[in-house]
């Protein structure tokens, strides 16, 4: 027997009470759409316009849609673990969320510092 199986999901920690449960599937439910949309609004963007961004531009644009569907990630993966026990997926896609939000945030500090260089 795995040590995972001994694990419970959020809904039985709270007795399925729907006054959380509800809230809380609500709010992340909106939060990833809003994620998802921006993503692939940025991506859409750096296609669109590619002749008019610098490469640089193209791939702090495209580090950024990664950084904000992986946040999307993040609270999807919130809501499902409300029935589920998958706190393992959750926290790789957390791993995953902080390499890619810590190299997007290297990649805008070093873009705005050679913009205001100049």
């Amino acid at each position: 027997m795995n040590i995972v199986d001994f694990y419970l999901p959020h809904a039985h920690c709270v007795l399925n009470d729907q006054r959380v449960i509800i809230p809380d599937l609500v709010g992340n439910a909106l939060t990833v759409m809003a994620y998802f949309l921006a993503g692939a609004a940025l991506v859409q963007g750096v296609f669109r316009f590619r002749r008019l961004l610098l490469w640089s531009e193209r791939l702090m644009f495209l580090h950024a849609a990664g950084f904000i569907v992986t946040c999307g990630c993040t609270h999807a993966l919130q809501m499902w673990n409300w029935w589920h026990t998958d706190y393992q997926l959750a926290a790789w896609i957390n791993v995953a969320n902080g390499v890619i939000s810590l190299s997007f945030s290297i990649l805008l500090i070093r873009y705005f510092y050679h913009r205001l260089k100049d």
